[in-house]
């Protein structure tokens, strides 16, 4: 028989047990009873640097009248680092495992605890938690990265490096030695060498805590960029071509070279050539370019000139067989030594040379002069017409008469005619002898 209920919900009473005699008797609620506990937790390692996994396990129980769904959460120095949720019968326990990473977590202890969440209605909760242990996170070691770009240069061009810190604990300090003297304390910077050759240039990282790492990174500097520019003759006629040339030393990687020839026209590469259309005198600048982006520029100077020829001879008229002097005078194009040609246009050999001479057969000729200069212009001048013919007859008007040419002379008497070929200048001598 029942005649109470007890704090916990249970009915109270007494029960015949058989033989007449009654005894106490408990009947247990018929109201559920919701608990759950978590009845042991450890953690392992106790003591990590950051980045490290460390593992938490323990056991949960349903110490509650039935079924039941529940979290299980984890928590390091309070903060959620693993949950899952876990399905029990009455009475039964379940061994869990969690991982925390704790890449990123600030040094320093922290209290790792283990716990179900309370049910709805449940008023035992001082088995829920459970303390796991602490963990100690030690910083990560500080870690230096150095990179510049470009990894190749000329001497005098600037190079920028920058350095990288991670891990330790920010913020970062910076250092920098170029290996030269030089040195800075930002994590990019500037340098330039001023001597060719392997450069090693280090950087030092230091954190908060003053831990400190360091890199280097090596460049190569190459001798400054030079050029040597040439080209096949420094004057020319026009429309003559030209070859221009360009040797650099020194530099970095492949080498670019560009010209520009003071005409509004350009070429790139070595050799090129280049024709100019008009007289005058020409700056032309050649420019190399590496790949480092080292430049150096030259000029030369030519001139263009047309090639003038002019012709003369002594004399435009004379006697078959008599020596003409011929004179050609050349300047312009690209300059002495200058090749003479004469045709003396009665067809005859041609001659040779800045003067010559040359006799004609009677008529009348042209004559003209070829010049070439070293690049293979060629000018051609016509002289004057020269007029070749023999001397006229002249006839004295009394006996013994004369007839005078150039290299004979007639003697005509009375009644008789003797032709006597004499020399001119004895002529009065044999004159003087026949008569006596």
């Amino acid at each position: 028989v029942a005649y109470d209920v007890n704090e916990t919900g249970a009915a109270v009473g007494q029960t015949d047990v058989g033989n007449g005699e009654l005894h106490a008797a408990l009947w247990p609620s018929s109201l559920p009873v919701h608990d759950t506990a978590t009845i042991g937790a450890q953690v392992t390692p106790t003591s990590v640097i950051a980045g490290t996994p460390v593992t938490v396990s323990g056991t949960v129980q349903n110490q509650g009248s039935q079924v039941e769904t529940f979290q299980v959460n984890v928590t390091a120095g309070g903060v959620l680092v693993g949950t899952v949720s876990v399905s029990l019968p009455s009475g039964a326990s379940r061994e869990l495992s969690f991982v925390w990473n704790t890449s990123g977590v600030a040094p320093g202890p922290y209290p790792v605890v283990m716990e179900t969440a309370p049910l709805a209605g449940e008023t035992d909760l001082g088995d829920n938690a459970f303390a796991a242990g602490t963990v100690t996170i030690a910083p990560r070691p500080v870690f230096a990265e150095a990179s510049a770009t470009p990894l190749a240069t000329d001497v005098d061009l600037r190079i920028s490096f920058t350095c990288r810190g991670t891990d330790g604990t920010p913020p970062y300090e910076f250092a920098w030695d170029f290996g030269d003297g030089g040195n800075a304390s930002t994590q990019t910077a500037t340098h330039a060498y001023s001597a060719s050759g392997s450069k090693t240039a280090r950087c030092t990282v230091t954190d908060r805590e003053q831990q400190q790492a360091s890199a280097e990174i090596q460049v190569s500097v190459a001798p400054a960029l030079a050029i040597l520019a040439t080209v096949n003759r420094m004057a020319v006629a026009p429309a003559i071509p030209l070859t221009f040339s360009a040797l650099t030393t020194g530099g970095t990687g492949a080498v670019t070279i560009t010209w520009v020839f003071g005409d509004n026209s350009g070429l790139a590469g070595t050799p090129v050539t280049h024709a100019y259309r008009d007289p005058g005198q020409y700056s032309v600048l050649v420019q190399a370019r590496d790949d480092a982006g080292g430049t150096v520029s030259t000029t030369l100077t030519v001139t263009i000139a047309d090639l003038l020829v002019t012709g003369t001879s002594n004399v435009t008229s004379a006697v078959p067989g008599a020596a003409i002097t011929f004179i050609s005078v050349a300047s312009g194009g690209s300059g002495a030594p200058y090749t003479y040609v004469w045709d003396f246009g009665d067809g005859s050999p041609k001659a040779a040379g800045p003067i010559v001479t040359h006799a004609y057969a009677a008529g009348r000729f042209t004559p003209s002069v070829t010049v070439l200069d070293g690049s293979g212009a060629s000018h051609t001048t016509l002289l004057p017409i020269i007029t070749i013919e023999n001397q006229p007859v002249t006839v004295l008007s009394s006996p013994p008469y004369f007839a005078i040419g150039l290299t004979t002379a007639i003697i005509v008497g009375i009644g008789a005619a003797v032709g006597l070929m004499v020399r001119r200048r004895r002529r009065r001598k044999s004159w003087a002898s026949r008569r006596r």
